[in-house]
């Protein structure tokens, strides 16, 4: 079947997706006539994605309450933060939903307690959570089409039919409206290799083990030999760098060197602490980028930001205003200009930069040209990537054949992996 055939025919609309129905249950249609206003509880993470999420299906948000006593009088995303008395002062007849997956039920009871009657929230927290995801990295199925000779370019390069798959699936759960179903079946097909990792093959105590950090190097594609040298751009706190030494001994081979990029400096300090001692690792403070500049940047440092990144443009700058320091700003390399033009070998990158792979592969061009190394990429932080980032490899590097693997149970850790085949 046709790529978009198959896209178009296993969409889910509004009406179609489960997540209204597991969250309202009996008010379900009051709330889409617009009947009963709706009240979030819950002013923090969960209730900013949530209040956006509801967006989708146009169901407007008229207030939050929170036990936190300093956020009343504040607003966030635009709603008013109330107190409880407030809020039922004002709107008595509102449903009341439940917006934090720690502590549902004791609110549940608190609200119960108050003589609020209509209280909705999802029951199962790990349901909760993959439909804020599922909102998260959503997009209109407009966009497919939008990208349509690209998203099918792309897709005729991929190499199996795991990979095939993983794609047309992928496509469908995040242009479809949020929907369990959809997403617990992507992960049972896809991250299945996850439950096959031994518990006690994480025996390094320096640092936090995750399972994509063992998954880019010991996997059904990547094969390792003698001499390798990476270069690990995210290096993070020295996770992958570590793991890429012992895969290298574990397949029989042996690494020579791992360069380490890592451009957030609270990360970039774990980094040089877990990696001390190790004559194997170079470590590089800067971001990476297609030239050699100064860019805005924002640091893990702010409790709303779980990853640092390069700030690009002025619309993601504004998105995340208030974890932006206008002062904090960081120098950036080119893979080419480090390693080709001081002779280095390369036969391996891993890059995980939060967006800015684009812009660094386009900075590595020479590198890759010169050196074929396999590749880790990660091609889910923007929704071009998963298309993009194979195009733009396939131009610099014609021999390349792709491959899609999933190294999580979440909708993060999407890699494309890309070697030159032997003949």
């Amino acid at each position: 079947m046709p790529l978009f055939s198959y896209l178009e025919s296993h969409y889910k609309d509004k009406l179609q997706a489960d997540f209204l129905e597991e969250l309202f249950c009996e008010n379900l249609a009051h709330v889409i006539e617009g009947k009963v206003q709706v009240v979030l509880y819950g002013a923090g993470s969960a209730g900013r994605e949530l209040v956006e999420c509801l967006k989708i299906f146009n169901i407007a948000i008229v207030a939050f309450s929170d036990s936190n006593t300093s956020l009343y009088g504040s607003e966030l995303e635009g709603v008013p933060i109330l107190s409880l008395d407030e809020v039922m002062a004002k709107f008595p007849d509102a449903i009341f939903v439940i917006s934090s997956n720690q502590f549902r039920q004791e609110i549940r009871l608190s609200l119960k307690d108050k003589g609020i009657k209509r209280i909705a929230y999802i029951k199962d927290k790990h349901q909760l959570f993959s439909y804020l995801q599922l909102y998260k990295w959503h997009y209109d199925f407009d966009f497919l089409k939008v990208n349509k000779d690209s998203l099918e370019a792309a897709y005729e390069l991929l190499s199996d039919k795991q990979s095939i798959d993983l794609y047309k699936h992928r496509l469908v759960l995040l242009s479809s409206y949020p929907d369990y179903d959809l997403y617990k079946s992507y992960f049972d097909l896809f991250a299945g290799e996850i439950k096959n990792i031994e518990p006690d093959i994480f025996n390094v105590s320096k640092y936090t083990p995750n399972y994509e950090s063992y998954l880019y190097f010991n996997n059904d594609v990547i094969e390792l030999g003698d001499n390798e040298v990476l270069i690990d751009a995210g290096a993070f706190d020295g996770d992958s760098a570590i793991e890429f030494i012992k895969a290298c001994d574990r397949q029989g081979g042996s690494a020579s060197h791992v360069f380490c990029i890592e451009a957030d400096t609270k990360n970039f300090e774990k980094l040089r602490t877990n990696t001390s001692g190790n004559s194997k690792i170079s470590l590089i403070n800067k971001g990476l980028w297609s030239s050699i500049t100064t860019l805005q940047f924002a640091s893990s440092d702010n409790t709303f930001l779980t990853e640092s990144r390069i700030v690009e443009d002025s619309i993601e700058m504004n998105y995340l205003h208030n974890c932006v320091d206008a002062d904090n700003k960081i120098e950036t390399v080119t893979i080419d200009d480090y390693f080709v033009d001081k002779g280095k070998c390369v036969s391996f990158i891993k890059m995980d930069i939060e967006g800015a792979e684009v812009e660094a592969i386009k900075g590595a061009a020479l590198t890759i040209k010169k050196y074929r190394p396999q590749l880790a990429i990660s091609v889910y932080h923007k929704k071009q990537d998963i298309f993009e980032i194979p195009l733009l490899l396939k131009s610099i590097c014609p021999e390349y054949r792709f491959y899609l693997r999933q190294f999580s149970e979440h909708l993060s850790e999407t890699v494309l992996l890309a070697k030159v085949e032997s003949i």
